[in-house]
Parts: structure tokens; C-alpha cells; sequence
């Protein structure tokens, strides 16, 4: 495990100022009091630089960035197609500016099926997704097997 210090964003070099706290610390576009200033990182770029050939699993719990972080990953989702579980809750993603359905939209565009963990059961459409969003937020995104073309 190689932690990376700077936070996973759709875009390399944007400054966030963060206040570490702990499990208790913030981050935000704005300057906050007693805050440093770090950059962001897309995942892509975490890959090549480590020289990572092969990422068969992402964890993410990053507090509704999720979609913006995934969106700096479009080579890894298109070479590894690792499995990805992450937490969804509207109350974190709304402030980013995403929508209930934009989980949606993410896994039919690189093939993958949402699935309500521990449940297992699969998501298919927003009404669905909103309906186990009522009662946990844990998903896990499994690639599908890709047909030939």
C-alpha cells in the first residue's frame, strides 16, 4: 500500500486547502483557517507514475468526490477494469455538483453492473438506486465481460 498525499480529483494541479485534523479534518476550493495548500491528483496519473501495470480493486470512501475522482481515471477504467466498491450518499455528492444517476451513467459507459452490497442485490435504474440509497450506501461496480466487437 503506497499512501499518495494529495487528494484524487478529475484534473491534475487544482489547489484544495485542507486542515488536518485527523478523522476529523476538511478540505475545500476555498481557503480555510490554519489550511495548506495541496494539489490534486487524478488516478491515471498515480498509476503511471508508480509504474502500476495492474489494479484489480479500488476502495473509495472520499465523501461524495468519488465521481470526480473516477473521472481522472478513464485509462485505468478502460485497461484493468478493476472492481470498485464506494459509499453513495446524495447528502455527500450533491455539493460536487453530481446526480443520483451520473453512478449510472458511469457504469453503463465502461460496462459495469452497480450492486447494493451487503445486499447483493443489482442496480438497474435510478428507482432502484434510489430505493437502496434509503437504506445503505455501500456499492460495489463489477466490470462486465466485455463483448468483441
Amino acid at each position: 500500500i503506497t499512501l499518495i498525499e494529495r487528494p484524487l480529483w478529475s484534473t491534475p494541479e487544482v489547489p484544495m486547502y485542507v486542515v488536518d485534523q485527523g478523522p476529523g479534518s476538511k478540505i475545500s476550493f476555498d481557503r480555510l483557517e490554519d489550511s495548506v495548500v495541496v494539489k490534486t491528483q487524478t488516478i491515471d496519473a498515480v498509476v503511471r507514475d508508480l509504474e502500476i501495470s495492474k489494479i484489480d480493486f479500488i476502495k473509495m470512501d472520499i465523501e461524495g468526490a468519488e465521481m470526480d475522482a473516477l473521472a481522472g481515471a478513464s485509462q485505468l477504467m478502460e485497461s484493468c477494469r478493476p472492481a470498485i466498491f464506494m459509499e453513495w450518499y446524495e447528502d455527500n455528492f450533491k455539493c460536487f455538483g453530481v446526480q443520483v444517476t451520473d453512478l449510472l451513467t458511469f457504469a453503463r459507459k465502461y460496462n459495469y453492473q452497480l450492486v447494493a452490497t451487503p445486499q447483493l442485490f443489482e442496480i438497474h435504474t435510478e428507482l432502484h438506486l434510489r430505493m437502496f440509497m434509503a437504506t445503505s450506501g455501500n456499492i460495489a461496480l463489477i466490470p462486465l465481460p466485455l463483448t468483441a466487437p
